[in-house]
């Protein structure tokens, strides 16, 4: 196999951001869901008519006040923890040439030079005009634009569905 080589590769805060919530979508929409249900049970059992309980303005905005600032809470603390992560990767910041192989995936730019075997990349993530490569405690990004020629976007997905990595 010829190596394919995706040179220059940098991502900037939107497109990871971007890239982010496509990858965390439902598990990050779940989360978001639990306030609303958390809060809205608290409620319905404390407003309980078979105990005498009844619904008054003030049960109801008290509740609807807490929901409505745990999950502003919770938007605060995602955009915090995906700001964390992006200042902590260091590929993310400085261009990173990837050489795919046979053998495996190269990095090489002035913070990180590795290389890693196909076995230590779990899976791989098809995105629009990108792949994310996830290996142990780590994962990285292909941009499909920075593909140098002759090889192509199809033979990168071809690869990646070939050593079983992408879904």
């Amino acid at each position: 196999m010829q190596p394919i080589v995706i040179s220059e590769v940098t991502v900037t805060f939107e497109e990871f951001a971007h890239i982010h919530r496509q990858l965390s979508g439902r598990r990050r929409l779940l989360i978001l869901l639990m306030a609303p249900l958390v809060f809205g049970y608290f409620f319905w059992a404390d407003s309980g008519t078979e105990r005498g309980g009844s619904l008054n303005p003030t049960s109801i905005g008290f509740y609807a006040l807490i929901t409505v600032a745990f999950t502003v809470m919770q938007l605060f603390i995602f955009k915090r923890a995906v700001r964390r992560v992006y200042a902590n990767g260091k590929s993310f910041l400085a261009p990173t040439t990837y050489i795919l192989s046979d053998e495996g995936v190269s990095m090489f730019s002035s913070e990180v030079q590795a290389e890693l075997q196909w076995s230590a990349i779990q899976r791989a993530t098809e995105l629009p005009g990108w792949w994310y490569l996830q290996a142990s405690g780590a994962g990285f990004l292909l941009d499909a634009a920075r593909i140098q020629p002759p090889a192509t976007a199809a033979e990168v997905t071809q690869l990646l569905r070939g050593r079983n990595l992408l879904k």
